[in-house]
């Protein structure tokens, strides 16, 4: 399984939808990078890296090339199923960016996958959940829009998990999760995120409204030190997103018992060999997770759809197609979402192959 040649690609993703969210950020397209790990032995491995964004998360799209740009070289020779020395190598070479080393990690289990005609859920732990339930990512706006979002996800696709991204105008937001509540059918799932965008004070105002509903609070104010205060003032259940970083945030979280679900984005924590680890231990202090990443098309998709199936379901919330508002499909046969759940992909490895009319030319390769 020896590495013999890394080729890059960058593919661009124009939405279907503006994508809004609070601080008046909005995107129209995602720049993804798209990595082939070639081995000697012939077997090929896929992943990818798609930011979202330069604003969303620490790391940008043209990050991701550089870093493959530094990194990829001292990968040429490293055994691809050797996954974890692969990981050692990435992080004696390149200090941090794990959103880069993500892609050539989830490259390596796609390779590992094939080599043994084994799906990625069963190497990560065994095929639990072939059923996945999916959250609809609802963009901020006003409760007349919002409304209408939800209604067109449900009629559509069937959902009933949403995540409803608030503004971080409270005059704006608290008419809109009242209209939303008000229209809540029977054994749907709300979660309302403000993806940073509350002080504490305003945060603890949504949260007394929150507690009135069955719903979850994810990831209202900028800082660790704020969330874990909102923790011990509010009732209402919390998810931690945007600054859950990886091990060490686990920890804490852990440790302060600040929130009582976390957002798990295998970009952001480094891929999906420090994503198992994180899952493990969180199922253990009894940690629910959504199971998503920061963006990118059905590769990413697929790995998270292998994480989420081998995770036990009682610790699985729901998943995030990252591709729901994408323009192009870079993979032609991947399955859609019917009534609201997706079925994780059941080939060998992450069962995914990229169309190459797509790919494009190769941006860069290293060998």
């Amino acid at each position: 399984m020896e590495i013999v040649r890394i080729d890059v690609y960058r593919v661009d993703i124009p939405m279907l939808h503006q994508y809004t969210m609070s601080g008046g950020r909005t995107w129209n397209r995602l720049d993804s990078t798209v990595v082939k790990v070639v081995t000697r032995s012939g077997f090929v491995g896929w992943g990818e890296s798609c930011p979202w964004g330069p604003n969303y998360l620490p790391g940008f799209a043209l990050g991701v090339r550089a870093g493959l740009e530094e990194l990829a070289p001292s990968l040429i020779g490293a055994k691809a199923n050797e996954i974890d020395i692969v990981n050692e190598l990435m992080d004696q070479n390149l200090a941090g960016h794990g959103y880069v080393k993500h892609a050539v990690d989830m490259a390596c289990w796609d390779v590992w996958g094939k080599s043994v005609q084994l799906p990625l859920s069963v190497l990560l732990g065994g095929t639990r959940n072939v059923r996945l339930a999916v959250v609809a990512s609802v963009p901020s706006g006003s409760a007349k829009t919002m409304v209408s979002t939800v209604e067109k996800f449900r009629s559509e696709h069937g959902y009933a998990v949403f995540s409803c991204k608030l503004s971080g105008d409270p005059n704006n937001d608290f008419p809109a999760i009242e209209a939303l509540m008000e229209r809540c059918r029977p054994g749907e799932k709300y979660i309302f995120d403000a993806n940073r965008g509350y002080t504490l004070a305003d945060a603890l105002r949504c949260a007394n409204i929150l507690s009135g509903y069955d719903v979850v609070f994810e990831q209202p104010v900028k800082s660790y030190e704020e969330f874990a205060a909102l923790r011990h003032r509010t009732t209402v259940p919390l998810m931690i997103d945007e600054i859950f970083s990886g091990m060490e945030t686990m920890w804490r979280v852990i440790g302060d018992k600040s929130c009582e679900m976390i957002n798990l984005k295998i970009a952001k924590v480094g891929g999906l060999s420090k994503a198992r680890l994180i899952r493990d231990i969180c199922q253990e202090h009894g940690l629910v997770l959504s199971i998503q990443c920061c963006g990118g098309s059905e590769i990413t998709r697929a790995a998270i759809t292998h994480l989420a199936a081998s995770t036990r379901s009682a610790y699985v919330h729901s998943i995030w197609d990252c591709s729901e508002n994408n323009g192009v499909k870079v993979v032609r046969e991947a399955a859609g979402i019917a009534d609201g759940f997706l079925e994780h992909t059941s080939g060998f490895g992450l069962g995914v192959e990229p169309d190459p009319r797509v790919l494009g030319e190769v941006v860069a390769s290293y060998c």
